[in-house]
């Protein structure tokens, strides 16, 4: 394991480990809105409900995503470090679950 393979390897743990402890909070519900992220989908139609069932529902898959970001990061320590550079990638997963999200803000939409 090199220095590279090691910075790689915990950035991508300490960053799927913070997605996991806010994701948690948002599927939990615990994570009230503020108003740094109050942004609302047009397809929550600006409900409350709406918009809350669409939070934990994203937070769960949130969660479900970090895990590979997390089995990355500890992949880093044994890959060699060319291998490693391309882990860095690893939290373009994110995008996933909010395209999720996005598509189940548009289900919900269209069974009201």
């Amino acid at each position: 394991m090199d220095l590279a393979s090691l910075i790689v390897g915990l950035t991508l743990i300490a960053t799927a480990v913070v997605v996991l402890v806010l994701a948690w909070l948002l599927a939990r519900g615990r994570w009230s809105p503020s108003a740094w992220h109050r942004a609302r989908l047009e397809a929550t139609g600006g409900t409350d409900e709406t918009w809350h069932r669409v939070r934990r529902y994203a937070g769960r898959r949130f969660m479900m995503w970090s895990i590979p970001v997390l089995l990355a990061g500890a992949a880093a320590w044994w890959v060699p470090a060319q291998a490693a550079a391309w882990l860095v990638f690893a939290p373009v997963l994110y995008v996933v679950p909010c395209i999720e999200a996005v598509r189940y803000a548009r289900r919900l939409e269209a069974s009201a």
